[in-house]
């Protein structure tokens, strides 16, 4: 639904366009699409926009802006600084800023079954792919499905996991969401993506 003036959509629908300009790209690797259709997921829900939403695009995009913006000294390709707080934590230097670890209470310990053959990877994985593209298109369901049936396929996959739980966010389970993102902790610790999905 567009509403004519509103900034912060536009500037949303300004960053959606150059992720979505980047998932296109031939160059861009597997793994960076789906970084990327994450992003997207993650701004097309918190800001209620999507790519097909054209009337909020903005003039010029997101990299054209960038590139004609001037910089202190006057001349293109900026620099930005970043806050003091962000910045000293960044560095390390937390300063008078004091970090606190975040714990995450897992559930019940998933048992992962051995990993299958390429053959069924490749089955799976395209289950995967059809769910991401299902996800893109709004069709939260069908994205549910595809990916239950990756897992059905080879349950060893932490990224099955966690797109599953996206499905879940977008049809508000979020009590099956955690349980997700909780088994893809699980089976592989080190997934960054996972943690970002618990918020």
């Amino acid at each position: 639904m567009c509403e004519q003036g509103n900034e912060t959509k536009r500037l949303a629908y300004a960053i959606l366009g150059f992720l979505d300009e980047e998932f296109r790209k031939p160059t861009t690797s597997a793994d960076s699409r789906e970084s990327l259709e994450v992003a997207m997921q993650c701004l097309e829900t918190a800001f209620g926009v999507t790519i097909g939403d054209v009337c909020h695009k903005p003039s010029k995009s997101l990299r054209e802006v960038y590139q004609s913006a001037p910089t202190a000294g006057g001349s293109t390709n900026p620099t930005f600084n970043l806050p003091p707080s962000l910045s000293n934590l960044m560095s390390g230097s937390s300063g008078s800023q004091n970090v606190q670890a975040v714990q995450i209470q897992l559930g019940n310990t998933y048992v992962s079954p051995p990993s299958p053959n390429v053959e069924i990877k490749q089955k799976a994985d395209s289950c995967k792919d059809t769910g991401n593209s299902y996800m893109k298109d709004g069709f939260f369901n069908e994205a549910l499905q595809t990916y239950s049936d990756a897992i059905e396929l080879d349950g060893s996959n932490a990224v099955y996991f966690c797109n599953r739980a996206a499905a879940y966010i977008k049809l508000n389970n979020l009590e099956s969401a955690l349980r997700d993102v909780q088994i893809a902790i699980q089976l592989d610790p080190g997934y960054a993506r996972a943690y970002g999905r618990m918020g």
